[in-house]
C-alpha cells in the first residue's frame, strides 16, 4: 500500500480522484461533491445504490455554492462545526449526489486538518470506508482490504477506533427528526424549537428583520432590547418558537429563562417580568416574548405594582403600541 501525503490527496481529488482519507470521525471513501464522474465512480466501488453519502464542508458558504437552500442549512447551523449530519431535501439538479432519494446528509466539520483539506478541494463526499456489510474502517489497513489498489489515494490518520461517529438527524416540516445520537447531542427542546418561523415576523432570526442587537442566546431563546420603548433599561426575552401559545413552551424552554435573566447584560436589583398575552391584553405580535421591566427607588411608579407603571407607559407615550414591539 502506497501510502499519500495530504498535499498528494488534495491535488488527486482535484483532478477527479477517490481516494481514503481520516474524517472528523472515522476514515472515509472521498470525491469532490462538485464533481459528477468522481461522485458516481466512488458510489460504483463502495456498489451502493440509493444510499447517499454524506457531504462534508469546511463552511456554510461551501454548501451554498454546491447548491444547498441555504433556509435548510440555517436551522442547523448553530450546531455547525461539529459531528451532526444533517439530512436535508435536495432537487433532481442534484441527483448524482443523492442517487435519486431527493436526500442528503451534509455537515460541516470541526477538525482542523480535515478542514484544512476543504477549504481547498471544496465540499468532499464520503462514505464509510468499508464495502457493504462489513464494519467501519478503524485503520488505514481495514480501508485497504477493501478498496486495495481500485481507488487512487490513500492517507493514513493512525487508529481512529476511539471516535464517536456522527449524530444524524433530518430535517421534516415539523421540525427534526434524530435518526443516530452519536458526537452531538440535541436537547429535546431545541427539536420543537426549529419549527413555524414566519416569514414576515421579527422575531424569527432566520429572517433576518430583528431590528435590535441579540444581547444573550440559547437554543431556545434571546435577549433584545425593546424597540422604540419609552421604558429605560428593559429587556425582551424572546423563545426561537414561533407561537401565541404558552402551552407550546416546553420545561426546557422555562429552564433557559430563568438562565436568561440570570444573564441579562444589567441585571436591575428590582424588575417585574410581564407578557402581553392575547390582543386584549395588548399583544400585537404573534411571536409570544416577555419584558424584563427594571423598577427603582425614587421613581412615580416605585412600590405601586405593575399596574401604575402601565399607566404611566400609556399616558407618556403617543406612538403606535405596534412599534414597541
Amino acid at each position: 500500500m502506497n501510502l499519500w501525503s495530504k498535499d498528494e490527496a488534495i491535488a488527486s481529488l482535484l483532478n477527479g480522484g477517490v481516494g481514503v482519507l481520516p474524517t472528523d470521525t472515522l476514515y472515509g471513501i472521498v470525491a469532490r461533491a462538485a464533481d459528477k464522474q468522481a461522485v458516481q465512480r466512488m458510489y460504483a466501488l463502495k456498489s451502493r445504490e440509493h444510499k447517499p453519502g454524506t457531504v462534508i464542508a469546511a463552511n456554510v458558504s461551501q454548501l451554498v455554492d454546491l447548491g444547498i437552500d441555504k433556509a435548510h442549512l440555517r436551522r442547523v447551523e448553530k450546531w455547525w462545526p461539529g459531528s451532526l449530519s444533517v439530512e436535508t431535501p435536495l432537487g433532481a439538479e442534484l441527483n448524482y449526489l443523492h442517487q435519486g432519494t431527493g436526500r442528503q446528509g451534509f455537515r460541516v466539520v470541526d477538525n482542523a486538518w480535515v478542514r484544512g483539506i476543504l477549504e481547498k478541494t471544496g465540499p468532499l463526499v464520503t462514505s464509510s470506508a468499508n464495502l457493504a456489510g462489513k464494519p467501519p474502517a478503524q485503520t488505514i489497513e481495514d480501508a485497504y482490504h477493501s478498496f486495495g489498489s481500485s481507488i487512487d489515494f490513500y492517507v493514513d490518520g493512525g487508529n481512529l477506533a476511539g471516535r464517536k461517529p456522527s449524530t444524524i438527524a433530518r430535517l421534516t416540516d415539523k421540525g427534526i427528526e434524530i435518526i443516530r445520537q452519536g458526537a452531538v447531542i440535541i436537547p429535546a427542546y431545541a427539536l420543537v424549537n426549529l419549527t413555524n418561523s414566519q416569514s414576515t415576523c421579527p422575531f424569527c432570526l432566520s429572517n433576518k428583520l430583528l431590528g435590535t442587537p441579540i444581547l444573550y442566546e440559547s437554543q431556545a431563546l434571546f435577549v433584545t432590547m425593546p424597540l422604540h420603548s419609552p421604558i429605560e433599561g428593559a429587556f425582551i426575552i424572546v423563545p426561537r418558537l414561533h407561537t401565541t401559545q404558552l402551552t407550546d413552551l416546553s420545561d426546557y424552554w422555562w429552564k433557559d429563562m430563568k438562565a436568561a435573566i440570570t444573564e441579562l447584560p444589567v441585571k436591575p436589583a428590582s424588575f417585574n417580568v410581564t407578557i402581553n398575552y392575547g390582543q386584549p391584553a395588548g399583544q400585537t405580535l404573534e411571536h409570544l416574548h416577555f419584558w424584563i421591566v427594571p423598577r427603582e427607588d425614587g421613581k412615580p411608579s416605585s412600590g405601586k405594582g405593575l399596574a401604575t407603571l402601565v399607566k404611566i407607559i400609556d399616558n407618556s407615550y403617543s406612538g403606535p403600541i405596534s412599534s414597541i414591539q
